[in-house]
């Protein structure tokens, strides 16, 4: 019913939807609908009537707020329609910074149960994760489904969820989110809640799946999430290997549960899964790399895996070999790899642990060696040849991990150290007969001609001529020394130049051409002097049968052929090549005849005779 005010104690506000009956004065404010002609409003502001505003009316003590509980239907209804205008009007002018605070801080939200909350005590209906984390008290936890719809609202006033441009979680939120899962997984009646899995999946993706759920989490909060025990451990090993089933199941039914400090990476499973059960869901590398563990087995957890393994051997059949070698390799491996023996202080001297096998690929190994085959570090010696007595020397499979063996103290036959002296390369058997016959030792034949003596061995020169051989084979009798005379000997005899160049050649070695080495500055006289040489040496070669050097003289004549041959000496030199065996200088001079037959004809008769075959020809 309305009634009429003085103007003292009147109140007027220009944000007529805060109105709402259980405020204090509520029956002093004026009539919304009487303000709304321009001229009672400028009437009742020059009788100086109060005037409240948005942000009077909200942070004013007793006026909208608190909201007086419990919340009956009609009041539950007015508040609704106060929320819709709040949010209808949230970017007008007088909404200010401080009627945000008020807002925040008051209980202006309610609950499934109609309980008036903070916003920030309640969570985004819309969101998977906390929609998974609180299936069982979405009432509690959630807004009222009759006022969801505001979302813009409610996020600005506090309510939880993810932020709208990183897509990050607050920390407190997610860990609210485990703290539930953790409630569900450690009732007895886990086996009942028909969603768990589901949400079990969905809750632990940021942990499995999406590394950037969150933003900068410090380190408590990190605690906080690495403590929960949210992890459930497999429990089907239908997919493992035969060998590691039974333990793997012990490990899972001792501790069905791990927070994430506790996980190992599943692919680190060949190396500990005696020691440890592996998770359903795995958390990604970043996720473990932010935990003391990093996901990874330390030394101690490997070494008791190690001796576990080798505790099994005895049990084990002949199909599961392959595998269980696998394992065992890859245990060896890491222990190689990131052993530390100054820092990791086990003892390893008196444990049967290492597998002492020619092969780790479990395809020739008998179930018995595999079995019986470990040995304690006293009983193995590196470099020990062979076993010897209660040593055993390290068979080439486990001998792969000598650097690990050596780590934890496996003992190495000890070798003296010998300086050997520098041996010299000896001289070739050719350099030793040269230096002989220089020396004249040993030797057995002596050349004389031109007043000059020449020593060798019979051997080398019949190892290089066949005339020789023939000679020096005892068929004839032979004089210790040969002589050769120009005047007696006639065309058997032979020069020291030609003598002493076949025997160098016999003895391989060096034959001294500069003297025969033939150039344009020479003269007739001196090519002649070099051709005559040569053609010696090649006749003397041919002589004793000795084929290669005779070609190489013969080749040495035609690569001069130019400045030897010309058109006065060529039939002659023809003549002589043909005497000497010089088949190459032969070919060449009938060649040069035939290509310049008229030239020669010319070059080798007298001026008058040359005149009389020209007119005549």
């Amino acid at each position: 019913m309305k009634k009429l005010l003085p103007a003292r104690e009147a109140i007027m506000t220009d944000s007529p939807q805060c109105l709402v009956p259980w405020m204090k004065d509520f029956d002093k404010f004026i009539d919304p609908e009487f303000l709304k002609q321009n001229r009672n409003q400028r009437c009742l502001k020059d009788l100086k009537v109060h005037t409240m505003n948005l942000e009077d009316l909200l942070c004013g003590d007793g006026y909208v707020f608190p909201i007086p509980q419990p919340l009956d239907s009609a009041r539950q209804e007015r508040l609704c329609r106060l929320i819709s205008d709040l949010a209808l009007h949230q970017s007008h002018r007088d909404w200010t910074l401080k009627v945000r605070t008020t807002l925040q801080q008051v209980g202006l939200a309610f609950d499934g149960h109609s309980s008036l909350k903070k916003a920030s005590e309640l969570y985004d209906h819309a969101d998977p994760i906390f929609l998974a984390a609180f299936r069982h008290e979405k009432r509690l936890r959630m807004l009222h489904e009759s006022v969801r719809e505001h979302s813009n609202f409610w996020e600005k006033v506090g309510l939880r969820r993810r932020n709208g441009s990183s897509g990050c979680y607050r920390s407190e939120d997610y860990i609210q989110c485990l703290q539930s899962l953790v409630s569900r997984l450690d009732t007895g009646a886990s086996n009942l809640d028909l969603h768990l899995a589901e949400d079990e999946e969905i809750i632990l993706g940021p942990l499995t799946d999406d590394s950037r759920a969150f933003s900068t989490i410090d380190a408590h909060d990190w605690q906080q999430i690495s403590d929960a025990k949210v992890f459930r451990a497999i429990t089907n090993f239908n997919g493992e290997y035969d060998h590691r089933r039974d333990g793997m199941s012990e490990m899972a039914f001792r501790q069905p549960l791990l927070n994430l400090r506790e996980v190992i990476s599943y692919c680190h499973a060949a190396i500990c899964w005696s020691q440890t059960p592996f998770t359903i869901h795995q958390p990604t590398k970043e996720v473990l790399r932010k935990v003391p563990g990093r996901g990874q087995p330390d030394i101690a957890m490997v070494w008791l895996h190690l001796k576990h393994l080798a505790s099994m051997a005895q049990q084990l059949k002949q199909h599961q070999i392959i595998d269980f070698l696998k394992d065992l390799t890859l245990s060896y491996e890491h222990l190689q790899e990131n052993l530390d023996p100054v820092l990791d202080k086990i003892s390893f001297a008196k444990e049967p642990i290492w597998l002492n096998l020619n092969s780790f690929d479990g395809r020739t190994e008998l179930l018995e060696d595999v079995r019986h085959e470990w040995c304690t570090n006293g009983e193995l010696y590196l470099s020990l040849a062979a076993d010897c007595g209660a040593l055993k020397a390290v068979k080439s499979g486990l001998l792969q991990f000598e650097r690990l063996l050596k780590k934890v103290g496996c003992d190495s036959i000890k070798q003296p150290t010998t300086t050997l002296p520098q041996i010299q390369a000896d001289d070739s058997l050719t350099t030793i007969l040269l230096q002989m016959k220089i020396d004249q030792s040993f030797t057995d034949v002596e050349f004389q001609t031109e007043g000059k003596v020449l020593h060798a061995h019979r051997m080398v020169l019949a190892a290089k001529s066949k005339k020789w051989a023939a000679e020096f084979s005892g068929r004839w009798n032979m004089t210790p020394v040969i002589k050769y005379d120009i005047r007696a000997d006639g065309d058997d005899f032979l020069s020291y130049h030609t003598l002493s160049s076949m025997i160098a050649y016999a003895y391989e070695d060096a034959i001294d051409w500069t003297i025969t080495d033939v150039s344009k500055e020479d003269d007739e006289q001196k090519r002649e002097s070099k051709l005559a040489m040569l053609l010696d040496l090649c006749r003397g070669a041919d002589y004793m049968m000795m084929e290669k050097l005779k070609t190489q003289v013969d080749c040495k004549i035609v690569s001069g052929a130019r400045l030897f041959i010309n058109l006065a000496n060529v039939e002659d030199v023809e003549q002589r090549a043909s005497d000497s065996g010089a088949v190459l200088v032969g070919k060449y001079c009938v060649d040069f005849i035939g290509a310049n037959r008229q030239a020669v004809r010319k070059a080798n008769v007298d001026v008058g005779e040359t005149r009389e075959w020209w007119q005549t020809d």
